[in-house]
């Protein structure tokens, strides 16, 4: 999804969940007690959140319907996770849909082998919780507060147990609240330090002090004694660490031999000294041998970690053999065998072709502020547009990457280097071939971006462009060439901006003879959410929401008619009308 798109579909989100929670109200918030209530599920077992609550733990009530895609992807997980805990949590997990019938109902349980409870939501709990999409799911603990909310689908197992492993056991006392999912806990037991130390060849090792971090363990490599991430593997984000401390003089240098070979960009080994990285490695190295200059006298600190983001089937391979401390001419050759990156003295993205215009938006401040770009803007009147990219000592080439949202590609710095330059290729948005006025490239330093640069095709796809952010911001931004006094003479002032906040969408539904059909259901999902209209008496299912290329999906035809139910189509981001034609039995 591009980045503005993403901005607007949060927006969106947050927007219509507070008019729905203004229409229903009230609604729950985090931190509110729980009311009891009882629900029959489809094996006709009857349970009420107070029986449930005497006998477990903690609840989880989950919001779903078996037309939502996202819902499906996450209930093996959810499974996988009460299978392992179904001794201290309860899974109450609803369908909103009134037209999921017991009998779909029941289907849908025995394809996806649930075992907890699955019934009907008939509390209304979607508009008490104010969630404009599903699967959500809501925590639920002993003392019947309610500690967690998320809407969105959580298709991995660990998702679920490192949430449960917080609320079970004896020693849960005080409501727990949380605002964001937590981090996974260390599934490994830390080894005693001496024998990192001996697997390492240093005279000390220490463990990670925080519990939320991985330990590393001793095991043998290629042959080789060395030490690996205890995170090797793990499904959700984590980081493994140790450390080590060297007596040192300025001039020496630490010489760490390692192995690396993980997901590129997502995954890296890092070095810090004295609680500052100082370099990092990502994608497949190789066995290797990195000096890290040491500049002043004294006990130097150095750690090592293993960052693991990507959730990718990857079996990486990371270890450590060896650190030592090397001093005069070994410290010197050392430290020349290290790669070499061409660096400057500040971070740009410049175009290449001669025919790209830098334009200047009026309030680059607020621009900023909507989108997270904050570098140059250019209009380039060709399908591929090249950049050149400099770079500072701040960016390590080994870890740092490009993001190219026009294609969604993440390149690693290192591999754009081409004859002493670093070089990036994008293609080139244009609102008449891919439905999107603007294209970024983004540098990302330790995961966030320190550089962008925006460009479109033509000075219309530039003036779509802020017509979009006049609606969003207020104040009417307008744009001029770098090289003139005078803005664009197509900018739009407020008032007559083009395209808002917004889109708005017609999915309308006719019959051979063009005449309405009330009561088709279909759906609109992105990867994360589903979202259910029907038809009214003029066969028109009307919503509003972010820019987005959304997916369509007639889910249900009433009786008397016939169509196609397994076709996707996507909705255009600038919003519309589409046209589905039934046939009239």
């Amino acid at each position: 999804m591009k980045k503005l798109a993403a901005l607007f579909l949060a927006l969106a989100l947050c927007l219509s969940s507070a008019a729905l929670a203004e229409e229903t109200g009230p609604y729950y918030r985090l931190g509110d007690v729980m009311e009891d209530f009882t629900v029959t599920a489809c094996d006709g077992r009857t349970v009420s959140l107070s029986a449930l609550l005497k006998e477990k733990d903690m609840v989880l009530l989950n919001l779903w319907a078996t037309w939502c895609g996202p819902c499906q992807r996450e209930f093996p997980a959810m499974e996988a996770a009460y299978e392992q805990f179904q001794d201290r949590v309860a899974i109450v997990a609803l369908s909103i849909d009134p037209s999921d019938t017991d009998a779909m109902i029941a289907s849908f349980v025995q394809e996806f082998g649930m075992t907890f409870y699955v019934g009907h939501d008939e509390y209304d709990f979607s508009a008490k919780f104010a969630q404009e999409g599903i699967p959500t799911s809501v925590i639920i603990d002993r003392n019947s507060i309610i500690c967690y909310i998320e809407c969105g689908s959580m298709p991995v197992k660990e998702q679920f147990t490192t949430l449960f492993d917080l609320f079970v056991g004896d020693g849960y006392g005080e409501s727990l609240l949380l605002t964001e999912t937590p981090r996974m806990r260390p599934s490994v037991t830390a080894v005693d330090p001496a024998l990192l130390a001996a697997a390492l060849g240093t005279e000390n090792a220490a463990n990670p002090e925080d519990a939320f971090v991985w330990p590393w363990l001793p095991a043998e490599t290629d042959g080789r004694e060395t030490v690996v991430p205890g995170n090797q593997g793990a499904a959700l984000e984590s980081s493994a660490a140790f450390s080590t401390v060297l007596t040192a003089a300025a001039g020496d240098a630490i010489a760490v031999t390692a192995q690396v070979d993980t997901a590129s960009v997502f995954d890296a080994l890092s070095f810090g000294i004295n609680g500052e990285t100082v370099k990092g490695f990502s994608g497949s190295m190789g066995w290797f041998t990195y000096a890290l200059p040491v500049e002043t006298d004294g006990d130097i600190v150095l750690t090592v970690t293993y960052r693991r983001n990507s959730q990718e089937n990857y079996e990486e391979t990371v270890c450590v053999d060896s650190i030592s401390l090397l001093s005069g001419d070994e410290a010197a050759a050392a430290l020349a065998s290290n790669p070499v990156y061409p660096v400057s003295d500040a971070i740009s993205l410049t175009p290449v072709s001669e025919s790209a215009r830098e334009i200047i938006p009026s309030q680059p401040d607020i621009l900023a502020a909507l989108t997270g770009v904050d570098g140059r803007l250019y209009i380039i009147p060709e399908e591929t547009a090249e950049f050149i990219a400099a770079i500072d000592a701040s960016i390590d080439p080994d870890v740092d990457f490009f993001y190219l949202d026009y294609d969604g590609r993440i390149l690693p710095v290192r591999d754009t280097l081409q004859d002493g330059a670093y070089r990036i290729s994008s293609g080139t948005d244009d609102l008449s071939v891919t439905g999107y006025a603007f294209t970024d490239v983004f540098l990302y330093h330790n995961m966030q971006s320190c550089a962008s640069v925006m460009f479109f095709r033509n000075e219309e796809n530039a003036d779509y462009f802020f017509d979009v952010m006049v609606r969003q911001s207020g104040p009417v931004i307008s744009w001029a060439y770098a090289d003139e006094s005078e803005a664009s003479p197509d900018a739009l002032p407020a008032d007559q901006a083009g395209l808002p906040l917004e889109s708005h969408y017609v999915v309308k539904y006719v019959d051979q003879d063009g005449n309405p059909v009330a009561g088709v259901i279909c759906q609109v999902c992105d990867d994360q959410t589903c979202t259910l209209f029907t038809s009214d008496e003029n066969g028109e299912c009307a919503f509003t929401l972010a820019p987005y290329a959304w997916e369509i999906h007639t889910l249900r035809i009433p009786a008397g008619y016939a169509g196609d139910t397994a076709a996707v189509t996507i909705a255009p981001a600038e919003g519309g009308e589409l046209v589905f034609t039934l046939t009239r039995n």
